[in-house]
C-alpha cells in the first residue's frame, strides 16, 4: 500500500492508474476527512445515469412519489385527466429519504408521455407549496397537432422548506 500525504492543490496532467477497488480520501480546510472510492469518481463526467421501468398511471389520480421521483411517467387515460403532484412538504420528505444533504436549488426531472386519444389531455395540477411555471396541458401524442409530440418534461426545483417551482423545459 502506498500512502501519499501533504499534498495540496495536486493537479494531475496525464493520468493516475488506481485499482478500482481503491479509495481516495480527501481533506477539507478545516481538517475534516471524506473517503472517497474511486469507482465514484470515475463516474463524473460520464453522460450515463441508471433509469428504472417507467412509473403509469391512467385517469386523474394524485400522483405518488414513485411516480414523482420516477423520471418518467407514462399517462393513459381514457377521458381528459388531471394529475395533482405531491405536496411541497412531501416532495421534500421523500427526496430526503433518498438524497438528506438536500439544498436549496437542488432539482429533479419529471417527463410525463401522454398515450392516451386524441381529446383526452392531462392536466398538471399544482398541490400546497408547488408552483408550476409554463403550459400544464398535456396534449395526447396521438393529436397530430400536438406541440410537443404527447409529452412534456417539468423541473422541479427545491426553493425553500416545503416549497418547489416546476418549471416546463420541454
Amino acid at each position: 500500500m502506498i500512502w501519499w500525504k501533504d499534498f495540496s492543490n495536486v493537479r494531475i496532467f496525464k493520468s493516475l492508474r488506481l485499482n478500482r477497488g481503491a479509495v481516495i480520501t480527501t481533506v477539507s480546510i478545516n481538517g475534516s476527512t471524506t473517503d472517497v472510492p474511486v469507482a465514484e469518481i470515475a463516474k463524473i463526467g460520464r453522460n450515463l445515469s441508471s433509469q428504472g421501468a417507467p412509473q403509469t398511471a391512467t385517469n386523474t389520480a394524485s400522483l405518488t412519489d414513485a411516480q414523482m421521483l420516477g423520471g418518467i411517467l407514462v399517462g393513459t387515460p381514457t377521458a381528459a385527466a388531471a394529475y395533482t403532484v405531491r405536496t411541497g412538504a412531501q416532495l421534500e420528505d421523500a427526496l430526503l429519504a433518498i438524497y438528506p444533504d438536500l439544498k436549496v436549488n437542488d432539482t429533479f426531472d419529471l417527463t410525463v408521455i401522454n398515450l392516451g386519444a386524441t381529446t383526452f389531455d392531462i392536466t398538471m395540477t399544482a398541490a400546497a407549496g408547488i408552483t408550476f411555471v409554463g403550459e400544464v396541458i398535456l396534449r395526447p401524442g396521438a393529436d397530430a397537432a400536438t406541440e410537443h409530440g404527447g409529452q412534456g418534461t417539468w423541473r422541479f426545483r427545491y426553493t425553500a422548506a416545503d416549497t418547489f417551482i416546476a418549471y416546463r423545459v420541454a
